[in-house]
Parts: structure tokens; C-alpha cells; sequence
């Protein structure tokens, strides 16, 4: 840590003593490295958070599960899971009032039906978001594989009958 003070100092020819809190400018790093997908690890004894450190291939994920409107929790983003699905047909229409639906199609394509709008076809590389509020169905003739990103305890299902998925981790 000295040395790295003492080469900021000389690169920019100016000492750090004279800068309040110098000596925190490089400090211990707020977080251990890891290579837990699961934000919830905390060490309790150090109060420190284990971060990701690996990509996460997301065809891998995909190709661990065969079933259809099936989420499955691939990671946590602050109080959000990014979930991978797989669906075919038709979800029921159903509207969230506490939060927009993201869906980012990875392979195939998808209709977003709208009620009262025109429907939307999403193609793979597009991202559609649902305000919250709106009542929605997403479908698809053929098999189609999306990222979806929700708040935790969010249920798939909206507002719909149907019941929720289980959002199992993998």
C-alpha cells in the first residue's frame, strides 16, 4: 500500500500527505473475492460480501433444464434475480402493479401481446419491458429461450390464476 501511495504521489508530483484522508485512499477491499453466484453469502465474522468472479454461461444454464415457463435463478443483481426460462404457447395474461417485467430474448422469438395494443414480435438480441400496471401475455409458436430479471419474491405469474413457478437456483 505504501509503495502504491508513494507512485501516485510521484506521478502526479504532488505528495499525498497534504490530501484529507490520504491514507484511505487505497484500503482494505470492501468485498472478498469469490466465486459464490449467490449474493446471500455473507461471512459473519467479517460482514464482508462474496462476489461472483466467473462468468456465468448462460447456455449451460439452459441446457440443465427441459421445461417450459420454468424460470430458473442463474444470479442476483442488488434485489433483483436474473432468471433464464424456456416457454412455448401461451402464458395467461396478467399485469404486475409493483414492478416492469424484462424479458431479453437470447435464442428463437417471441410475441408480446399487449391487451388493447398491437402485438410485438421480440427477435433474439431485442429486449421488450413491460411498464408496471399493464396487462400483458408473452407466447411463442416455437420454443424460445429468455433472460428475464424480476425483484426477489416477485411472482412470475402476476395477477394471473395460474400459480407461480418455484424460480429454482442453479
Amino acid at each position: 500500500m505504501t509503495s502504491l501511495m508513494s507512485a501516485l504521489s510521484r506521478e502526479h508530483d504532488a505528495p499525498l500527505s497534504g490530501v484529507p484522508n490520504a491514507d484511505k485512499i487505497v484500503s482494505e477491499p470492501k468485498y472478498e473475492i469469490g466465486t459464490a453466484c449467490n449474493s446471500d453469502l455473507i461471512s459473519e465474522t467479517t460482514q464482508k460480501r462474496i462476489i461472483p468472479m466467473k462468468p456465468i454461461i448462460l447456455s449451460e444454464k439452459l441446457a440443465m433444464f427441459s421445461s417450459h415457463w420454468d424460470p430458473h435463478v442463474v444470479a442476483d443483481y442488488n434485489q433483483n434475480e436474473v432468471m433464464v426460462v424456456k416457454f412455448q404457447g401461451e402464458y395467461p395474461f396478467h399485469k404486475h402493479d409493483e414492478t416492469d417485467d424484462f424479458f431479453y430474448v437470447l435464442e428463437g422469438e417471441m410475441t408480446m401481446d399487449i391487451e388493447g395494443e398491437p402485438s410485438h414480435i421480440v427477435k433474439a438480441g431485442e429486449l421488450y419491458i413491460v411498464p408496471k400496471g399493464v396487462v400483458h401475455r408473452p407466447r411463442a409458436e416455437n420454443e424460445v429461450k429468455v433472460l428475464l430479471i424480476e425483484p426477489k419474491g416477485e411472482p412470475n405469474s402476476g395477477d394471473s390464476d395460474r400459480a407461480p413457478a418455484p424460480k429454482t437456483r442453479i
